[in-house]
């Protein structure tokens, strides 16, 4: 077969290990997890808009020149999505953490899509 999808291949078994050790540690140490959610989320975030930032959006740019406005519209979208989920759904008593799902579970579906 051809080398690329050997590459590829390992890459996802690697990252599909590193994934499972991962929640295991996580599940091993739940107390410590649970008390440092929001810094390992932030730390999550962090690495995707790195990521973006560094790598993605400079490649797109080259692509195509209707890219920048995709990336504000884009943006736009998912902070006032965001803000929406809060104001109507945070300030309810007992729905905290309902949009930390909400929001991958509406953004996934369009971006897998796009493969």
């Amino acid at each position: 077969m051809d080398t690329h999808f050997w590459t590829s291949f390992l890459a996802s078994l690697l990252a599909a290990r590193v994934t499972t050790v991962g929640l295991l540690v996580m599940r091993r140490f739940e107390e410590l997890a649970r008390a440092n959610t929001t810094y390992f989320s932030c730390f999550a975030a962090g690495v995707l808009i790195s990521v973006s930032f560094l790598h993605i959006i400079p490649e797109a740019f080259e692509m195509a020149k209707a890219a920048p406005v995709w990336l504000l519209s884009g943006y736009v979208a998912m902070h006032l999505l965001n803000r929406i989920l809060i104001a109507f759904v945070c300030d309810k008593p007992g729905t905290a953490d309902f949009p930390m799902g909400l929001l991958p579970l509406l953004g996934l579906p369009p971006y897998s899509k796009s493969f």
